[in-house]
């Protein structure tokens, strides 16, 4: 879909670009990098007078130096000044999905939007109900059939938390409403875990320190009613702690050196020689996520979304390095002194494309 609205905007051909957008099918960043860097000067401004005022300090405008105005009404409602010489450009979700109802593709992200058009299509108009059903589907990956046990709705809420593409609140409670109809989930609190990922990361860790007090033979923390999580004896959920534990959902929880626990649920616990494990991990992760988004053919796909989940690694690993507990080793304060400079050098070489974009990208009061 991107490819195809982009091809609407030709660089160096129109002076001045008024295109009316009330679906946000120009929101994204990735949209809106692609457009400024064609040369555009983009304003996104609803108020009349705002509009006017950018518009004048946009001038000299040319095909050289074009100006792109975004408009969510009607291009009608422009000052007839603006409108009269402007190339007008009308965009609608119901040139891309003609066949779903709109006011439920309506509540998607232009991200969302842009996974959607890659999708095959339903050959009919849907409704409403089939229309969620299948955006669930598509764009989520999910149906409440295929979560009937607790071990694959908790693999798949990890990945779902772990894309940060939030789901719109009109699917979320569709998926609620058929999920609460299984036994399983009579005690779980399905909205919160949808909603939020801290949540399903308090949710799993609670579980998970509960399971590892029990089999410790200590007093467990706090009483609790159901016990949701079979840890003991689900052993697909077991097979799921190394990967609860890779993507930063599962924290794994210190325990003393005699704790006697299964083999496989070690990746789960901290002890000296785990957490220096941790660390060297971190150190590995790091270095080829940076290596990765610093390559040539990176350039375009790395987005603030990318740094905000780098962002979280890299706190994690200060916050094992800074314990005064934890002695690394002398080739892990080698990788540490390499990892500083080229996680500077990348996040500045992002910032220098990015940020000039994003100046140039007008709207708002500011």
């Amino acid at each position: 879909m991107l490819p195809t609205i982009l091809s609407l905007f030709p660089p160096h051909t129109h002076p001045l670009t008024l295109v009316s957008d009330p679906d946000g099918l120009l929101g994204g960043e990735a949209a809106l990098v692609e457009l400024a860097g064609r040369g555009f000067n983009l304003i996104q401004e609803d108020d009349a007078v705002m509009l006017r005022h950018r518009f004048e300090k946009a001038r000299p405008v040319s095909a050289e130096t074009p100006v792109l105005v975004i408009a969510a009404a009607p291009l009608a409602e422009l000052p007839y000044d603006l409108w009269q010489p402007g190339y007008r450009i009308q965009l609608s979700m119901h040139q891309f999905f003609p066949n779903l109802a709109y006011p439920v593709v309506q509540t998607l992200t232009p991200a969302q939007l842009e996974q959607l058009a890659n999708c095959p299509q339903p050959a009919e108009p849907i409704g409403r109900r089939r229309t969620i059903e299948y955006l669930l589907k598509q764009v989520f990956n999910v149906d409440a059939v295929s979560l009937d046990q607790p071990h694959r709705l908790t693999a798949w809420l990890a990945r779902y938390h772990q894309e940060q593409s939030p789901m719109p609140e009109l699917l979320r409670e569709c998926l609620v409403e058929r999920l609460q109809c299984i036994p399983a989930y009579s005690s779980w609190n399905l909205d919160e875990l949808l909603s939020s990922s801290p949540a399903f990361s308090e949710f799993i860790q609670s579980e998970w320190s509960y399971y590892v007090q029990s089999m410790g033979n200590r007093p467990v923390a706090e009483e609790r009613g159901t016990y949701r999580l079979a840890f003991g004896s689900d052993g697909q959920l077991q097979e799921l702690v190394p990967s609860l534990v890779h993507k930063r959902v599962l924290a794994p929880i210190e325990v003393p050196p005699s704790e006697n626990l299964p083999d496989w649920a070690k990746v789960g616990v901290l002890q000296q020689d785990n957490r220096i494990q941790l660390l060297q991990s971190l150190l590995e992760e790091l270095a080829q996520h940076i290596k990765e988004i610093s390559a040539p053919e990176a350039e375009g796909t790395n987005t603030w979304g990318t740094w905000k989940t780098l962002a979280v690694k890299w706190a994690e690993l200060n916050t094992l390095w800074f314990d005064r507990e934890l002695k690394p080793r002398g080739k892990q304060k080698q990788a540490y002194a390499r990892l500083c400079p080229s996680l500077d050098q990348a996040f500045y070489a992002w910032l220098k494309t990015h940020l000039s974009t994003t100046i140039r990208i007008t709207h708002g009061d500011n």
